[in-house]
């Protein structure tokens, strides 16, 4: 998946997802990984964390880290 603007999709169907799962509409887990579809969850993720990171410890630098194991490119 190209960073430039192909992550976006993705990006908003994984915000319906995670809205889907607060509203109590799904109480499966959101996957980030497996079929392709849900790799670009993933790799969304890790872009919106990325684009949101601070460099001090915090729950966010703590799951980019633990996404970029998974996501780099």
């Amino acid at each position: 998946m190209n960073a430039s603007f192909e992550w976006l999709g993705p990006a908003g169907d994984l915000a319906r997802a995670i809205e889907r799962s607060k509203n109590g509409e799904n109480t499966e887990p959101i996957p980030l990984d497996g079929d392709p579809y849900h790799q670009s969850w993933g790799y969304a993720l890790r872009l919106v964390l990325t684009y949101s990171y601070l460099d001090r410890p915090s729950d966010v630098a703590r799951l980019y880290d633990a996404l970029a194991k998974s996501y780099i490119t």
